[in-house]
């Protein structure tokens, strides 16, 4: 439930994301036949240390970690089966329909930035 029209550079990040993700989805009815409720929490970003050197995040919206601490402890009340922000099936739609023109485009931005 990723969106897969991330800048170059990362994705390996995107990969292990998307890999954990498909794995969850799969092992999610087998848990819950066995009386483990599941819930999937897919976070914009968050203001931790792993971001704190890119400059361009340093002004973007982004969750605290007490934030996500609640968001997780709700899951854990509320038992939904997932928690998303709103505009995540915007992304997923954009990177699907956009996924050629934003290949042409990325691909010219990393020529240039040689």
């Amino acid at each position: 439930m990723y969106c897969s029209c991330l800048p170059p550079q990362w994705a390996a990040y995107q990969a292990s994301k998307s890999a954990f993700d498909q794995w969850f989805r799969c092992v999610m009815p087998e848990l819950n036949a066995r009386g483990v409720k599941t819930t999937s929490i897919y976070l914009p970003l968050v203001r931790t240390r792993m971001i704190a050197p890119t400059k361009a995040y340093q002004n973007m919206p982004a969750l605290d970690p007490d934030q996500v601490a609640q968001l997780v402890g709700k899951a854990m009340i509320t038992r939904p089966r997932t928690i998303a922000p709103w505009w995540l099936i915007i992304g997923q739609l954009a990177s699907v329909l956009l996924r050629l023109p934003g290949e042409v485009i990325w691909s010219g931005y990393m020529r240039w930035r040689r």
